[in-house]
């Protein structure tokens, strides 16, 4: 490793870009592995946060280690890149921040619009759909499933919306797999895995099934749509929940409402074909894809790391840990407390204590009085 500074080595910039055609700008740094190289802005190394109450912004993570940790890993495997395919013109949501998880594990992402093509690319061992708010063209479609019958791999991640749009063909895809999503949404309704009694939309979940080697029930999800699996009607295909809800969470769609049980979150359903095993990861909510969330919560957080072993996972490779950001100081409490914490806490505070501090006083009342 040679670091170098250009004010008094000026003729590093053309060792670093040959052609000349790169501008780099003061105050950025810039990390060269072989023949690759790549700029790091600055700004991207501090993650910040905007605290409304207060009209500012505050840092929240250090990013700077894993910032320059995963840029010097993805140019070191550049030689052999794991790309992963980004499907877009379905209004997609942005993935920014999905791009920084997952290229410090060492994948690049690129977009794919499938719209008047006859084909994927022949490198495409995996695609990502994020929240798509319409629905696939028929031709789309029959491209996808071609691509499960090959033995392809797809992750799907979908936030409810509250919109009646028909999404007929994605289910027509996810059904090749037993899967189905509705226009319903999950409501928890046990305590101990709500944060706010009156956000019922908003909670914790477990993983039920660990292929992932997390071990921690604080997923957190979000306005999650409700998931079904399908009658198999082929033997081949095996579904198994991976993320749910307590057995108290609720369906919700309109003025109906499910009986009372544990809601899948994600699910993952796997079939054998002759070119190997295909798969499809789905999940109900976006709070593990979406740029929103992950940069509110940084790459220390587990749904960041769960995402980023589920994409190793599909494409069967070892999971390795990330590096983490460095949280700043912070006066916050380092974990929300469900409502039952709450619960508990305020009744400590506004009744136990008290009434400590009373019966005290009449101790000492009484020994006075009888003095």
């Amino acid at each position: 490793v040679e670091y170098v500074n250009p004010n008094t080595r000026p003729g590093i910039y053309l060792q670093i870009d040959p052609s000349g055609n790169e501008n780099f700008e003061e105050g950025t740094y810039v990390i060269k592995v072989g023949d690759s190289y790549r700029v790091i802005d600055p700004g991207r190394c501090i993650i910040m946060t905007y605290l409304p109450y207060m009209n500012v912004s505050v840092p929240l993570y250090n990013n700077v280690e894993p910032m320059f940790t995963g840029t010097i890993v993805q140019l070191s495997q550049s030689s052999d890149l794991r790309k992963i395919y980004m499907l877009s013109g379905h209004r997609e949501a942005s993935h920014t921040m999905l791009n920084t998880v997952l290229s410090y594990a060492g994948f690049t992402t690129e977009d794919l619009n499938l719209y008047l093509q006859d084909s994927l690319p022949e490198d495409c061992q995996l695609i990502i759909v994020n929240s798509p708010l319409e629905d696939f063209s028929e031709a789309e479609t029959q491209l996808l499933i071609d691509y499960f019958k090959g033995g392809g791999r797809i992750i799907f991640a979908f936030q409810y919306s509250g919109s009646t749009s028909s999404f007929d063909n994605i289910n027509s895809l996810l059904a090749e797999m037993n899967v189905k999503f509705t226009n319903s949404i999950v409501a928890e309704y046990n305590t101990e895995y709500l944060f706010n009694v009156t956000e019922r939309y908003i909670f914790k979940s477990s993983i039920v099934r660990d292929f992932s080697g997390i071990d921690s029930p604080n997923l957190v999800v979000g306005y999650a749509r409700g998931l079904q699996l399908l009658d198999p009607f082929d033997t081949s295909v095996d579904v198994k929940a991976v993320v749910q809800t307590s057995p108290s969470a609720l369906l919700i769609e309109g003025e109906n409402q499910s009986e009372e049980g544990a809601q899948n979150i994600a699910l993952l359903s796997s079939k054998t074909t002759p070119s190997g095993e295909a798969r499809l990861f789905v999940f109900g909510t976006s709070f593990f894809t979406s740029d929103e969330y992950l940069a509110e919560v940084g790459i220390n957080d587990v749904n960041s790391v769960f995402i980023k072993n589920v994409v190793q996972f599909m494409y069967d490779e070892e999971q390795t840990e990330l590096v983490g950001s460095k949280s700043f100081p912070s006066y916050q409490l380092s974990q929300i407390l469900t409502v039952k914490q709450q619960s508990y806490w305020s009744v400590f505070l506004m009744s136990i204590i008290p009434l400590g501090f009373i019966l005290s006083g009449m101790v000492v009342y009484l020994k006075r009085k009888n003095k």
